[in-house]
Protein backbone atom coordinates (compact mmCIF):
# COMPACT_ATOMS: atom_id res chain seq x y z
CA UNK A 1 0.00 0.00 0.00
CA UNK A 2 1.27 3.35 -0.70
CA UNK A 3 -0.48 6.87 -0.11
CA UNK A 4 2.45 9.11 -1.86
CA UNK A 5 0.09 12.29 -1.33
CA UNK A 6 -0.92 12.82 -5.03
CA UNK A 7 -3.27 11.35 -6.66
CA UNK A 8 -2.84 8.49 -9.85
CA UNK A 9 -5.97 7.03 -10.73
CA UNK A 10 -8.20 5.96 -14.25
CA UNK A 11 -10.59 9.28 -13.01
CA UNK A 12 -7.53 11.63 -11.48
CA UNK A 13 -7.62 14.81 -14.38
CA UNK A 14 -5.13 16.56 -12.59
CA UNK A 15 -0.95 15.87 -12.08
CA UNK A 16 2.03 17.45 -10.33
CA UNK A 17 5.77 17.28 -10.19
CA UNK A 18 5.98 14.18 -7.53
CA UNK A 19 2.97 12.21 -9.42
CA UNK A 20 5.28 12.06 -12.44
CA UNK A 21 8.04 11.15 -10.30
CA UNK A 22 6.41 8.72 -8.96
CA UNK A 23 4.78 7.57 -12.17
CA UNK A 24 8.34 7.22 -13.88
CA UNK A 25 9.64 4.94 -10.68
CA UNK A 26 6.59 2.52 -11.16
CA UNK A 27 7.06 2.27 -14.69
CA UNK A 28 11.06 1.80 -14.53
CA UNK A 29 10.43 -1.40 -11.69
CA UNK A 30 7.62 -3.16 -13.75
CA UNK A 31 5.22 -2.28 -11.35
CA UNK A 32 1.83 -2.49 -11.41
CA UNK A 33 -1.33 -1.07 -9.64
CA UNK A 34 -4.36 -2.34 -8.67
CA UNK A 35 -6.39 0.55 -8.06
CA UNK A 36 -9.24 0.56 -10.60
CA UNK A 37 -10.35 3.94 -10.62
CA UNK A 38 -13.19 3.50 -7.49
CA UNK A 39 -12.15 6.26 -5.13
CA UNK A 40 -10.28 4.89 -1.37
CA UNK A 41 -10.70 8.65 0.24
CA UNK A 42 -14.37 10.34 1.81
CA UNK A 43 -14.49 13.96 0.13
CA UNK A 44 -16.81 16.63 0.39
CA UNK A 45 -19.53 17.33 -2.63
CA UNK A 46 -17.14 20.14 -3.85
CA UNK A 47 -14.11 17.82 -3.98
CA UNK A 48 -15.83 15.26 -6.59
CA UNK A 49 -13.75 11.43 -6.41
CA UNK A 50 -10.29 10.89 -5.02
CA UNK A 51 -7.61 7.98 -4.68
CA UNK A 52 -4.62 8.71 -3.32
CA UNK A 53 -4.15 5.27 -2.00
CA UNK A 54 -2.39 3.33 -4.29
CA UNK A 55 -1.70 -0.80 -3.65
CA UNK A 56 0.95 -1.84 -5.98
CA UNK A 57 2.54 -4.95 -6.61
CA UNK A 58 4.53 -7.39 -9.63
CA UNK A 59 3.34 -8.58 -12.61
CA UNK A 60 3.43 -11.96 -11.79
CA UNK A 61 0.59 -10.99 -9.34
CA UNK A 62 -1.60 -8.37 -10.85
CA UNK A 63 -3.63 -10.79 -12.98
CA UNK A 64 -4.00 -12.80 -10.06
CA UNK A 65 -5.21 -10.21 -7.18
CA UNK A 66 -8.85 -9.04 -6.42
CA UNK A 67 -8.38 -5.33 -5.37
CA UNK A 68 -11.79 -3.59 -4.16
CA UNK A 69 -12.80 -0.55 -1.40
CA UNK A 70 -15.35 -1.73 1.04
CA UNK A 71 -18.48 0.95 0.83
CA UNK A 72 -18.48 2.12 4.22
CA UNK A 73 -15.05 4.08 6.08
CA UNK A 74 -16.10 3.04 9.33
CA UNK A 75 -15.41 6.40 10.66
CA UNK A 76 -12.20 7.30 8.77
CA UNK A 77 -11.78 9.20 5.86
CA UNK A 78 -10.24 6.49 3.94
CA UNK A 79 -12.18 3.34 2.74
CA UNK A 80 -10.49 0.14 3.65
CA UNK A 81 -9.43 -1.77 0.90
CA UNK A 82 -9.48 -5.38 0.45
CA UNK A 83 -6.67 -7.62 -2.08
CA UNK A 84 -8.03 -11.37 -2.53
CA UNK A 85 -6.30 -13.92 -3.39
CA UNK A 86 -7.09 -17.04 -5.06
CA UNK A 87 -6.21 -20.08 -3.64
CA UNK A 88 -6.50 -24.11 -3.50
CA UNK A 89 -8.89 -25.33 -0.63
CA UNK A 90 -7.02 -26.13 2.20
CA UNK A 91 -6.42 -30.12 3.13
CA UNK A 92 -8.66 -31.39 5.42
CA UNK A 93 -6.98 -32.86 7.99
CA UNK A 94 -7.76 -35.17 11.34
CA UNK A 95 -7.40 -33.57 14.51
CA UNK A 96 -7.57 -35.12 18.14
CA UNK A 97 -10.32 -33.91 19.81
CA UNK A 98 -10.50 -30.89 21.90
CA UNK A 99 -11.02 -31.31 25.17
CA UNK A 100 -14.45 -30.23 26.39
CA UNK A 101 -13.84 -29.56 30.26
CA UNK A 102 -11.92 -27.42 32.40
CA UNK A 103 -9.82 -29.79 34.35
CA UNK A 104 -7.08 -27.43 36.01
CA UNK A 105 -9.41 -27.41 39.32
CA UNK A 106 -11.32 -30.50 38.55
CA UNK A 107 -11.91 -32.59 41.97
CA UNK A 108 -11.03 -35.87 40.90
CA UNK A 109 -12.51 -37.58 44.54
CA UNK A 110 -16.04 -36.10 43.94
CA UNK A 111 -15.99 -37.51 40.32
CA UNK A 112 -15.01 -41.06 41.64
CA UNK A 113 -17.66 -41.27 43.94
CA UNK A 114 -20.10 -40.23 41.59
CA UNK A 115 -19.00 -43.14 39.04
CA UNK A 116 -18.83 -45.68 41.96
CA UNK A 117 -22.63 -44.65 43.20
CA UNK A 118 -24.09 -44.53 39.62
CA UNK A 119 -22.07 -47.57 38.31
CA UNK A 120 -23.85 -49.51 41.70
CA UNK A 121 -27.10 -49.05 39.86
CA UNK A 122 -26.98 -50.40 36.38
CA UNK A 123 -27.49 -53.82 36.05
CA UNK A 124 -24.37 -56.02 35.13
CA UNK A 125 -23.92 -58.33 32.26
CA UNK A 126 -21.92 -60.84 33.49
CA UNK A 127 -19.67 -60.29 36.41
CA UNK A 128 -18.56 -56.75 34.04
CA UNK A 129 -20.70 -53.58 33.07
CA UNK A 130 -20.89 -53.06 29.52
CA UNK A 131 -18.35 -50.46 27.65
CA UNK A 132 -21.69 -48.25 26.44
CA UNK A 133 -23.08 -48.37 29.79
CA UNK A 134 -19.49 -47.37 31.58
CA UNK A 135 -19.18 -44.56 28.76
CA UNK A 136 -22.65 -42.95 29.20
CA UNK A 137 -22.00 -43.08 32.92
CA UNK A 138 -18.51 -41.58 32.78
CA UNK A 139 -20.13 -38.66 29.97
CA UNK A 140 -23.24 -37.82 32.61
CA UNK A 141 -20.85 -37.44 35.57
CA UNK A 142 -18.45 -35.52 34.03
CA UNK A 143 -21.03 -33.17 32.93
CA UNK A 144 -22.55 -32.23 36.41
CA UNK A 145 -18.49 -32.77 37.78
CA UNK A 146 -16.32 -30.32 35.63
CA UNK A 147 -16.93 -27.08 34.27
CA UNK A 148 -16.93 -27.07 30.74
CA UNK A 149 -14.85 -24.67 28.27
CA UNK A 150 -16.43 -21.53 26.48
CA UNK A 151 -17.29 -22.41 22.99
CA UNK A 152 -15.23 -21.03 20.27
CA UNK A 153 -17.04 -17.53 18.40
CA UNK A 154 -16.22 -16.87 15.13
CA UNK A 155 -16.90 -13.52 15.50
CA UNK A 156 -14.92 -11.12 17.62
CA UNK A 157 -16.47 -10.33 20.88
CA UNK A 158 -17.02 -6.82 22.10
CA UNK A 159 -15.31 -4.51 24.31
CA UNK A 160 -16.70 -5.06 28.06
CA UNK A 161 -18.17 -1.23 27.61
CA UNK A 162 -19.83 -1.55 24.81
CA UNK A 163 -23.88 -1.16 25.07
CA UNK A 164 -26.68 -0.56 23.08
CA UNK A 165 -25.72 3.17 22.27
CA UNK A 166 -22.53 2.12 20.73
CA UNK A 167 -24.63 -0.39 18.38
CA UNK A 168 -26.49 2.59 17.75
CA UNK A 169 -24.13 4.97 17.18
CA UNK A 170 -22.81 2.75 14.42
CA UNK A 171 -26.16 2.18 12.93
CA UNK A 172 -26.82 5.89 12.61
CA UNK A 173 -23.01 6.56 11.36
CA UNK A 174 -23.36 3.60 8.58
CA UNK A 175 -26.42 4.95 7.41
CA UNK A 176 -25.61 8.63 7.38
CA UNK A 177 -22.50 7.45 5.21
CA UNK A 178 -24.80 5.41 2.69
CA UNK A 179 -27.35 8.30 2.72
CA UNK A 180 -24.20 10.62 1.52
CA UNK A 181 -22.89 8.18 -0.41
CA UNK A 182 -26.33 7.91 -2.81
CA UNK A 183 -26.72 11.80 -2.69
CA UNK A 184 -23.35 14.09 -2.11
CA UNK A 185 -24.79 17.05 -0.97
CA UNK A 186 -23.61 19.57 1.57
CA UNK A 187 -26.54 18.87 3.79
CA UNK A 188 -25.98 15.11 3.85
CA UNK A 189 -21.61 15.78 4.30
CA UNK A 190 -22.68 18.05 7.20
CA UNK A 191 -25.18 15.01 8.64
CA UNK A 192 -22.19 12.42 7.89
CA UNK A 193 -19.72 14.34 9.76
CA UNK A 194 -21.91 14.88 12.91
CA UNK A 195 -23.02 11.35 13.12
CA UNK A 196 -18.89 10.00 12.63
CA UNK A 197 -18.25 13.29 15.47
CA UNK A 198 -20.50 11.94 17.49
CA UNK A 199 -19.39 8.33 17.51
CA UNK A 200 -15.78 9.07 18.13
CA UNK A 201 -16.85 11.15 21.38
CA UNK A 202 -18.66 8.41 22.56
CA UNK A 203 -16.79 5.75 22.01
CA UNK A 204 -14.53 7.58 23.72
CA UNK A 205 -16.25 8.25 26.80
CA UNK A 206 -17.76 4.80 26.74
CA UNK A 207 -13.93 3.53 26.91
CA UNK A 208 -13.30 5.80 29.61
CA UNK A 209 -16.13 5.35 32.07
CA UNK A 210 -15.67 1.19 31.22
CA UNK A 211 -11.78 1.55 32.34
CA UNK A 212 -12.65 3.52 35.50
CA UNK A 213 -15.17 1.05 36.33
CA UNK A 214 -13.03 -1.85 36.00
CA UNK A 215 -10.38 0.32 38.27
CA UNK A 216 -12.84 0.37 41.06
CA UNK A 217 -13.76 -3.15 41.08
CA UNK A 218 -10.11 -4.00 41.90
CA UNK A 219 -9.30 -4.82 45.50
CA UNK A 220 -6.45 -6.73 47.20
CA UNK A 221 -8.79 -9.52 47.39
CA UNK A 222 -9.04 -10.04 43.94
CA UNK A 223 -7.08 -13.15 42.48
CA UNK A 224 -5.09 -12.60 39.91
Amino acid sequence: MASPGTEISDSSTSSNYYGDKLLDIIDSHCICILNTGLPTRVTGPSEGASAPDLSLCSPDLASTLDWHPLTSSYGSDHFPLVITFPSQKPIKTTRSPCFKYRLNNAVWELFNQRVEQKTSTYPEEGSQISAEILSQVLIETADKSFCTKTKFRSQIPSPPWWDHECTAAIKARKQAEKNYCEDMSEENFKLYLESAHSAKKLFKKKKYDGWQSFCASISPDVSQ
